[in-house]
């Protein structure tokens, strides 16, 4: 099975130290696959008028 791939996005050099490092994943997810995509992701009801 292949790996993740972890590669550095960028650094934040003026951001708080745990926020330095932007990373980008990249899974070796299978053909067809979706992330987030399963029952228990779905919103439990609409977001309030102008929350997005």
């Amino acid at each position: 099975m292949p790996l993740p791939k972890v590669t550095v996005a960028g650094v934040n050099a003026d951001a708080p130290l745990q926020f330095r490092l932007r990373c980008r994943l990249s899974p070796p997810w299978p053909a067809g696959f979706t992330a987030c995509s399963d029952e228990v992701f779905k919103a439990l009801g609409k977001p309030p008028s102008g929350a997005w």
